[in-house]
């Protein structure tokens, strides 16, 4: 059992979920996509052809939600069919999944700390280092510049795809390149039929806020349902920019956008698993960037997350390790231990982001290793229960009534018992200065880089067909060829 903060409260919940229903039913949202304006029709909804708006009547609303599946799992590339559940929605002990950032073309060097242009032979890294950590449970893909910049998104795919074992996380580059990257995916599993059986990969479909979705995001509705591959609807608000300034209504459009993309979904492939993925940036006023790790984005992210996991019981995906740091320096450590533990005690199902910097801009492999143990901890501290309905035992209340005045407790039965479950850390943690051999003001960073040398020393690649390996080659071959013709 989870300790999950309230950050609304429950007349505020019902406040914001009527203000939603209200706005998909009277003022709707506008679709870019012939195809899925005429399933929606079909479905009941109001469609305004002039300006492409649809409108859901509150009935197609809740029956589309009550399709929406509660429970399902997310499945590792290489575990065969009759294995165990890979991860099963909800987490078993009402905790949460771990899932690596998306998208940034920057990297920060383990090595020398400079920063230069993201390779593939990094995403290829960043697989068997994800693959290695314990904590790390999904694996997105970052954006490799030396390969054509057409087809990134399937270069680093098929990249990851060859070095993690791990659940994938998709982020599509551009309608052109969606059917390759679904095709990637079908060739790793062995065949269409066994990746709808036991997917190894997930896929974003992201609203142009506000209030609109562009063909490619569509697509990505239809085509993940016929493939089987969970969705995560994402709605990405600047605070301040494309949504209000204030948190409530930063929620509000968040979870509209959300919602009509889980509607949506549902109406083309009922009972499909869908993510609700609500992730806000902020916006500086004095400069114009888009901050992704101050405290306005962590409570609108966190907020967000409570809202739709307790309004309408979705299984929720947001960003927990953000940093609008340059480099994985402290605060970096700073922003994504505060934004970790804040996003956690939403009650999200998957929090996300680990490794990146610069707002998403760079991937750093030390601050991978160093969020994977700011996971471990922090899954410790959201999993505290403390049951005082077995207080003899948990409270070691014999113990205490047979201690004399001044004893110690390094003895009891109830210690040795227990003394193993404390948090173990690798990283945050120092020999005594009595020692002699406390490290410098970068000591953790330090310990980061020989835990990554000690990770990957022993990290291989996953063991693949050479015949899966040889279609994933030429579903890139020919992505090259058609896409960068077009």
């Amino acid at each position: 059992m989870a300790l999950d903060a309230k950050y609304l409260s429950d007349a505020k919940i019902e406040q914001l979920a009527e203000q939603v229903a209200t706005y998909l039913a009277e003022r709707g949202v506008e679709v870019r996509h012939r195809g899925m304006l005429k399933s929606l029709e079909a479905a009941g909804a109001r469609i305004d052809k002039a300006g492409a708006v649809v409108r859901f009547p509150r009935e197609v609303q809740e029956r589309a939600l009550q399709s929406a599946p509660r429970s399902f799992s997310m499945y590792a590339a290489d575990r065969e069919p009759g294995a165990a559940a890979g991860l099963p929605i909800p987490h078993p002990s009402g905790g949460f999944y771990t899932c690596t950032g998306t998208g940034a073309r920057g990297y920060e060097d383990p090595e020398s700390g400079e920063h230069r242009n993201l390779r593939i032979a990094d995403v290829q890294l960043w697989g068997r280092l994800a693959t290695a950590l314990q904590n790390i449970d999904l694996c997105a893909f970052p954006t490799p510049t030396d390969v054509p910049p057409q087809t990134a998104d399937v270069h680093s795919l098929c990249a990851l795809l060859q070095s993690t074992g791990k659940h994938v996380w998709i982020q599509p580059h551009t309608e052109q390149t969606l059917p390759f990257l679904l095709e990637l995916c079908s060739a790793r599993a062995g065949g269409t039929a066994r990746l709808k059986a036991r997917p190894p990969a997930g896929i974003i479909a992201c609203a142009l806020t506000p209030f609109r979705f562009k063909a490619m995001d569509i697509e990505v509705l239809l085509q993940a349902g016929e493939y089987g591959l969970p969705v995560h609807a994402s709605s990405l608000p600047v605070i301040g920019g494309t949504a209000p300034i204030s948190t409530s209504g930063t929620v509000l459009i968040a979870a509209i956008e959300v919602l009509a993309m889980v509607i949506m979904t549902q109406i083309v492939h009922p009972g499909h698993p869908v993510f609700a993925l609500a992730t806000s940036l902020a916006m500086d006023m004095r400069s114009g960037r888009a901050l992704k790790a101050c405290p306005e984005a962590m409570q609108a992210n966190a907020a967000a997350a409570a809202f739709i996991k307790r309004a309408y019981d979705l299984p929720v995906h947001t960003a927990g390790l953000s940093s609008d740091a340059g480099n994985a320096g402290g605060q970096a450590q700073v922003q994504h231990s505060l934004y970790a533990y804040m996003v956690a005690a939403s009650g999200a199902a998957i929090i996300g982001r680990a490794g990146e910097l610069e707002a998403a801009k760079t991937f750093s492999p030390l601050q991978l290793v160093i969020d994977e143990e700011i996971f471990a901890a922090v899954r410790r501290l959201r999993g505290l229960q403390i049951d005082f309905r077995s207080e003899q035992k948990c409270a070691a209340w014999e113990d205490i009534l047979d201690l004399k005045a001044g004893g110690h407790f390094l003895e009891t039965i109830h210690t040795l018992r227990h003394c193993g479950e404390a948090f173990q850390p690798r990283l945050f943690t120092d020999p005594s200065r009595e020692a002699g051999t406390v490290r410098a003001a970068n000591g953790l960073i330090d310990r980061a880089r020989d835990r990554l040398h000690d990770v990957l020393a022993v990290s291989k690649a996953p063991d693949i067909a050479a015949s899966r390996l040889e279609a994933m080659k030429q579903i890139v071959a020919e992505a090259d060829r058609c896409c960068r013709i077009a």
